[in-house]
């Protein structure tokens, strides 16, 4: 019954809780009026759960226990059916028959109490709990920002298109804020990050990182055969398996939330209107837009014979040789997993430095690794073209080289927000010189009635930031928290091999900032490696102010490394100091120690 309470909390607007006792003299009776409620459940939104206790008394102490674990509102009503006298009868009361339902019209709308009810004379049955159908609410307040307005000139009081982790957010939150919320999703609920990012991508990694591990083993005393096979399809398709589950997860958190889905592309027609796929039309006091970025793809003969990320994680075969365009983390990252999976994988990058934007120490030191696994990296090279043989090799010519003759091309260059196509200019959205949506602080666009967030606003293009962006939106405006997000210190990882993660300024930001920096670091093997035969070392690095021993960056590359700055970037963005982690006792033996030793 507990976990029928569980999942049916939010799915259902009244819950009956039935308790017997099974000696009840009463119990065929009591059972003959429950069946008949029971056929009555759907006409009624009602979900029935039955309780037995071994006394009457104790059932009841059940249902209430039930009650206060999952925090169930008075609308949820608890019905004891135990027998009429004797011990306990004083918690009990007999279950009435059910009179004729009332059948109404059914549409998702919530009357004043927060329930969803229907179109009705009357509402609300208060004797027996039951919410009947309703008219639609006049809720008074109609402020900026405070709780949701619903307003019978509208379908919803707010469309969001894009179901990923931004528009997720948002929907739930301000549904459960008591806004009636539609989402639109031409693709996958869960959106990138989800569906075709950091999620599969992560698992490839661990799945990946097993190529060491097992090359490791030996050196631990495990007998691992030097002919141990891969599968590729088993990594594939059990990597889909859980995108598949993990989108299921977002489905339900929505239903759940009373928000409904529209699988179907949207795009904007008015100020307060979108066009579905098939031409039907909704409105919408607010309409927020959390459409995501898409890969760029270079403008190239024969680009169409490349992959994206998209792609990579659909392939049918792990390719023998792969040429990556990009040097931004996510070229490195499947620089990583190709090699470890046994590609010969070219890094072609169209400037003379990867990974900018964070520290030039550790990336250097990222370089060395890759450089010694046998990555290969073409620096300052232009993609000129991509021809297909006969054989269906690919050669890829650029300048300054000779062409590379590869199977697979993958493009990594960039992410450009999905806003082609999109309709902003009917209602007046302007966007920038990249194609994102010019947004305030509050995430309004230039059309009062049109909000964006994520990464079609090219902000910080990371799915965290989407959903404290999504978060912050649906509490402002439905939730009368006004929040806006701090972009101040934001961690951030690439998950090569071995990884790297940093947070807050960079020595050379910091020294363009501040003037006068302190450099700390640590330089060491670490313990496995060093059992291992493994020769390939980690760096930690701390940067501070000079005058106020403020600690303002941190960056490493390491095993666990982004595990580990988690925690550490709590203590950046607390502004504490060098001497704060001095005085912090070292936790030995591990990587993490180095963090309050670095000299």
């Amino acid at each position: 019954a507990q976990s029928t309470l569980a999942q049916m909390r939010w799915e259902r607007r009244i819950l009956i809780v039935a308790a017997q006792t099974a000696a009840d003299p009463h119990l065929a009776e009591q059972r003959r009026i429950l069946s008949a409620w029971r056929k009555e459940s759907d006409a009624r939104d009602l979900t029935i759960v039955e309780v037995v206790g071994d006394r009457v008394s104790g059932a009841a102490d059940t249902a209430n226990a039930i009650r206060r674990k999952y925090r169930l509102p008075a609308r949820f009503t608890a019905v004891l059916i135990g027998k009429d006298g004797g011990e306990g009868a004083g918690a009990a009361q007999l279950l009435p028959a059910p009179s004729p339902p009332r059948r109404w019209p059914r549409r998702s709308t919530r009357c004043r109490c927060g329930e969803r009810g229907s179109d009705s004379p009357d509402h609300c049955d208060r004797d027996t709990g039951l919410v009947r159908a309703g008219p639609l609410p006049q809720v008074a307040r109609d402020t900026e920002r405070g709780t949701p307005v619903t307003d019978p000139q509208y379908d919803y009081d707010l469309f969001v298109i894009g179901a990923g982790s931004g528009g997720t957010r948002a929907s739930r939150v301000a549904a459960a804020h008591g806004a009636r919320v539609a989402v639109a999703e031409e693709y996958r609920v869960g959106g990138t990050c989800v569906i075709r990012g950091c999620v599969p991508k992560k698992l490839l990694v661990y799945g990946a990182h097993f190529a060491e591990d097992l090359k490791d083993a030996k050196r631990f005393g495990w007998q691992v055969p030097d002919d141990c096979a891969f599968s590729w399809p088993t990594l594939r398709d059990n990597v889909m398996e859980e995108v598949d589950r993990i989108n299921g997860a977002y489905t339900n958190t929505l239903n759940n939330n009373g928000v409904e889905i529209i699988l179907s592309r949207a795009v904007i027609s008015g100020p307060n209107e979108v066009t579905l796929a098939d031409g039907t039309k909704k409105t919408a006091k607010r309409i927020l837009i959390a459409v995501g970025a898409h890969p760029l793809v270079p403008d190239v003969p024969g680009a169409e014979h490349g992959i994206t990320s998209n792609e990579a994680f659909h392939l049918d075969a792990v390719p023998k040789r792969i040429l990556i365009l990009g040097g931004g983390y996510i070229a490195n990252e499947f620089a990583g997993i190709f090699h470890q999976l046994g590609a010969h994988v070219i890094l072609m990058n169209r400037t003379d430095q990867i990974l900018r934007g964070y520290d030039r120490q550790i990336v250097d030191r990222l370089l060395q690794i890759s450089i010694t696994k046998g990555i290969e990296f073409r620096f300052n090279a232009a993609l000129q073209g991509i021809d297909k043989g006969e054989d269906g090799c690919l050669t890829v010519r650029m300048g300054g080289y000779e062409p590379a003759v590869v199977d697979a091309v993958m493009f990594a260059t960039g992410r450009l927000p999905n806003t082609r196509g999109l309709g902003l200019d009917s209602a007046g959205v302007d966007l920038d010189e990249q194609g994102a949506i010019k947004v305030d602080a509050d995430n309004r666009s230039t059309c009062d009635s049109i909000y964006a967030i994520g990464d079609v606003t090219n902000r910080i293009q990371l799915t965290p930031i989407a959903i404290r962006e999504g978060q912050a939106f649906a509490d402002t405006l439905y939730g009368n928290k006004p929040t806006t997000v701090d972009y101040a210190c934001v961690p951030s990882a690439v998950f090569s091999h071995p990884p790297l993660a940093g947070v807050g300024m960079t020595e050379a930001e910091a020294r363009n900032a501040l003037g006068s920096v302190r450099v700390y670091s640590s330089d060491f093997r670490p313990m496995k490696n060093v059992l291992a035969g493994r020769n390939e070392r980690s760096l930690y690095k701390m940067v501070c102010d000079a005058e106020t021993d403020r600690v303002v960056g941190l960056h490493m590359i390491g095993p666990d490394c982004a595990e580990i700055l988690q925690a550490a970037a709590v203590a950046v963005k607390a502004g504490l100091t060098k001497a704060d982690f001095d005085a912090t006792v070292a936790l030995h033996p591990s990587m993490a120690e180095e963090l309050v030793l670095m000299r």
